[in-house]
């Protein structure tokens, strides 16, 4: 029997980051009386489908995370690989960019089915989605996972590139000398070195040239959802909302727990150790220093050894994800 309960889709990009906080939305969704439906690739169905169940002790019948198929093989070979968290993201990206066929032959299924979907909320990384609302004539919301500053810095790429401020290095990976950006609306004034990562590359890589594809993303959706709050960035979000409608719902990571269950329902596609939580309960309550700069970024040797060379001289005791 078809519900009748508004359906949603959610569409990640396969990345942790990613993942995570649209998990966070899709609970909440489903706490206010929505259905979800949650497409992943084959590749991250096990780990969600854990997340699933941690994140919900109620309701687990409309959250329903469903696998679509992807390339059969992924091929990273790119000139631009230079480190394993480059190959990393390529994997991820390219297997997103396969899974458009499978989605819309699950979206023509569930209409089959009488159960269409009333919204599509989908990573603004997922360059096709609007392909697949176009063609099932359904609103598409556009989901940033970062903050409405970075959002805005990716937003007007094209244009600091027109100006002649970015790149900001050259194509053999060194800083160009350039001074302080002060021309973002509503963005405070940036160092080169503080520009989103992805920007940071020479004009020829992979991840700089797609950050600059992004801009017609922003206008192909009825809105972008932001992982962030008013309070927080009242400029950055007013300068955006000058340029599409900005849905403001963050910080997603306090929605775990606060009205659904006490367990975290992050996605990790790693191993986890938790040998550390034995070590954690012989120290007092918020007097370890947790340290961890996600699963996308690395430091270089000379960097781990200035960052470890100043824990030890702090006499803190911390806690190192590596």
């Amino acid at each position: 029997m078809a519900s009748h309960k508004p359906h949603v889709l959610i569409l990640p990009l396969s990345i942790t980051g990613h993942i995570n906080p649209l998990m966070h939305i899709s609970a909440q969704l489903v706490s206010q009386g929505l259905h979800v439906t949650f497409v992943v690739s084959q590749r991250v169905f096990a780990c969600t489908m854990e997340a699933k169940s941690n994140i919900l002790d109620q309701n687990q019948e409309d959250l329903m995370v469903v696998k679509v198929s992807t390339a059969d093989e992924v091929s990273v070979e790119h000139p631009d690989i230079k480190s394993l968290h480059d190959e990393r993201f390529l994997r991820n990206f390219y297997e997103t960019m396969s899974m458009q066929e499978g989605v819309e032959q699950l979206v023509g299924k569930l209409q089959g089915e009488g159960r269409p979907a009333a919204l599509m909320i989908a990573d603004v990384f997922v360059t096709w989605a609007h392909e697949v609302t176009d063609k099932f004539d359904i609103p598409l919301l556009a989901f940033f996972t970062s903050n409405a500053t970075s959002c805005s810095v990716f937003y007007r790429a094209g244009s600091l590139k027109r100006q002649g401020i970015l790149p900001l290095r050259d194509e053999n990976g060194n800083f160009i000398a350039k001074d302080t950006v002060t021309c973002i609306q509503g963005v405070p004034p940036l160092h080169p070195r503080d520009f989103p990562f992805c920007l940071t590359f020479p004009s020829s890589h992979f991840r700089f040239r797609f950050i600059l594809d992004l801009y017609d993303n922003f206008h192909k959706s009825c809105g972008v959802v932001m992982n962030t709050f008013e309070e927080l960035e009242t400029n950055a979000i007013a300068a955006l909302r000058e340029e599409f409608p900005v849905y403001s719902v963050g910080p997603l990571l306090l929605f775990g727990g606060q009205h659904l269950t006490s367990v975290k329902p992050d996605v990790s596609y790693f191993q986890q150790e938790d040998d550390c939580l034995e070590w954690l309960e012989t120290h007092p309550s918020s007097s370890i220093l947790y340290i961890s700069f996600g699963s996308d970024a690395s430091l270089s040797p000379a960097q781990t050894k200035d960052l470890a060379l100043g824990l030890e001289a702090s006499h803190q005791p911390f806690l190192w994800v590596i």
